[in-house]
């Protein structure tokens, strides 16, 4: 049954769909604050320029209407006029000065904010008559744009509230889902990598990317199918060794071990071998002294090559085995395994044994009998036994000399010799 994938989820991770919507929201109060900024000011500016219009219209039509009356000195017509522009919201500010600088007019309003003042002579027939001054307020126009700036406000407020709304929506359906599937196909991929899912997005944007899953997961497999074979080489290789192979900690546990070895110990399988065995040292070696030499040579050398010892097998019996092993160190540079081969060598040994106590049986034999007995070389030959009797009667040792040298002093071969006669008729002893 194929494990089913799991989708961790945390709370201190903000979803993508969230920080979309944030910095969506976050670049529209942006690009709102430099449009009402901008606005604002193009505003002021507007209004400043009006006002300088309105003053130049209002001081000129004032002008025309103080020209008379200040000529013919008509100080209540002077004052009506200058009440009568006073009355506007516009003018906050009004001054009406005679040629002999008599104020016929002067008023003024409590109002704050920027101001636009103009002063002019007033002529009539080429005679100075008088000046007007007057000043127009930019309260009314400053008010009028902190209302537009309110309303613009509120207005971007609800269009936030709106785009936010609309924009959490929309990500949650074309994004998120996507995303969300996305997520599924590959857990779905890394959950199984024996076969490759059925898998389709609406988003064309994904479509790269499943399309490198679907190549990753084809490699994977590939992969997988190469260190499975290698696996299965090297795995039969490891149990149909005709040596033992063998783990082991430096302390004389034993890791990993293959039948062979099993076999070699007296144990049915690796598992009972493993499990039995707790120190090496002590438990198999015959002669521990044995197991101090190899740790010797091993730390010496790094490796240990034919390294003879007796072992114990598990009924008791003594086993000769010739040992190649090496150390494997960690990062740290300590030994944490030994691993090597271990090769049976008892039946060798014994038959070693067995043909020396021949040949010292024969040796023995030959040396008792009363006449002269030797043996050449039948290629070169050359002396390569003398029983006591010859040697009693020669006088010394002549083992290593050439027979037809020493006995006849000729550089050839007897023309008598009779080798040949030990031969068979391929040419062979």
């Amino acid at each position: 049954m194929k494990n089913k994938p799991v989708f961790l989820k945390s709370d201190k991770l903000p979803s993508i769909s969230t920080r979309l919507t944030i910095s969506l929201t976050i670049a529209v109060v942006i690009v709102a604050a430099i449009v009402i900024s901008l606005n604002y000011y193009s505003s002021s500016r507007k209004a400043k320029a009006q006002l300088d219009q309105k003053a130049d219209e209002y001081v000129s039509f004032l002008l025309e209407s103080l020209r008379v009356p200040l000529w013919t000195f008509e100080v209540e017509t002077i004052k009506h006029t200058g009440s009568v522009y006073f009355q506007n919201d516009l003018i906050s500010t009004l001054k009406i000065i005679g040629s002999n600088d008599v104020i016929y007019f002067s008023s003024k309003k409590n109002d704050s904010g920027f101001q636009v003042s103009r002063k002019k002579d007033i002529h009539y027939k080429g005679q100075f008559v008088g000046s007007a001054q007057l000043s127009l307020s930019s309260q009314n126009y400053y008010l009028a744009q902190k209302q537009l700036l309110r309303q613009s406000i509120i207005a971007i407020f609800c269009v936030l509230i709106v785009i936010t709304v609309v924009t959490g929506f929309l990500l949650r359906a074309f994004l998120k889902r996507p995303l969300i599937h996305l997520s599924k196909t590959i857990a779905a991929h890394t959950s199984d990598i024996s076969e490759i899912p059925t898998h389709h997005t609406t988003c064309e944007e994904f479509q790269p990317l499943l399309t490198v899953l679907d190549e990753m997961n084809e490699k994977l497999i590939r992969q997988m199918s190469e260190i499975q074979q290698a696996e299965e080489k090297y795995r039969s290789m490891f149990e149909n060794a005709v040596e033992g192979m063998f783990q082991s900690t430096p302390e004389g546990r034993f890791i990993t071990a293959n039948p062979r070895l099993a076999s070699i110990f007296g144990y049915d399988t690796p598992e009972d071998l493993i499990s039995h065995v707790k120190n090496i040292g002590k438990q198999v070696y015959v002669d521990p002294t044995r197991r101090k030499e190899f740790f010797r040579l091993l730390e010496k050398n790094k490796v240990v090559k034919e390294f003879e010892s007796e072992f114990y097998r598990k009924d008791g019996s003594v086993a000769v085995i010739s040992e190649n092993a090496r150390e494997v160190r960690d990062e740290e540079n300590n030994v944490v395994l030994i691993e090597g081969f271990i090769e049976d060598i008892t039946d060798r040994k014994l038959a070693e044994k067995s043909l020396k106590e021949s040949h010292e049986t024969l040796i023995t034999i030959l040396d008792s009998i009363d006449a002269t007995i030797y043996a050449a070389d039948m290629e070169t030959n050359e002396i390569l036994f003398m029983n006591k009797h010859m040697k009693k009667n020669f006088g010394y040792n002549l083992e290593g000399k050439i027979c037809h040298q020493v006995f006849r002093k000729e550089s050839e071969p007897c023309q008598d010799c009779t080798n040949y006669k030990l031969l068979d008729s391929d040419d062979s002893p």
